[in-house]
């Protein structure tokens, strides 16, 4: 059985502003995120680890989280990646820890992403 299809519009356009209202920060003044023409489609606000550091943002109660990703190289980037961006939306007390199982070793990969954000 399908969604009713007002909700899956309303939730497309949630996504949409939120991907809107991430991107907006990101590319502000002075963001410690790689700098991204404001003319860029897309910008890693799509990300689903960009969109779980900026939930941990705006509720503060959440400190630290693991994410595991299905990608054997690791975080992608260098440019544009949710290693710049993660550490730009979390607060100074918050960390993100991205976790996958690397292609190379076989051994789980790990990358800690701390919020340089200040309160």
């Amino acid at each position: 059985m399908g969604r009713p299809d007002h909700k899956r519009k309303q939730r497309d356009a949630d996504t949409k502003e939120l991907i809107e209202t991430i991107s907006k920060y990101l590319q502000r003044e002075g963001s410690a995120a790689s700098p991204v023409p404001a003319t860029a489609d897309v910008y890693p606000a799509a990300s689903c680890r960009n969109k779980l550091a900026w939930a941990m943002s705006q509720t503060r109660d959440m400190k630290y989280a693991e994410f595991v990703i299905n990608n054997e190289l690791g975080l992608c980037g260098p440019d544009w990646s949710c290693a710049d961006a993660v550490p730009d939306i979390l607060y100074d007390d918050q960390m993100l820890t991205v976790r996958w199982c690397d292609k190379k070793t076989g051994e789980l990969g790990k990358k800690e992403l701390k919020g340089v954000r200040q309160k």
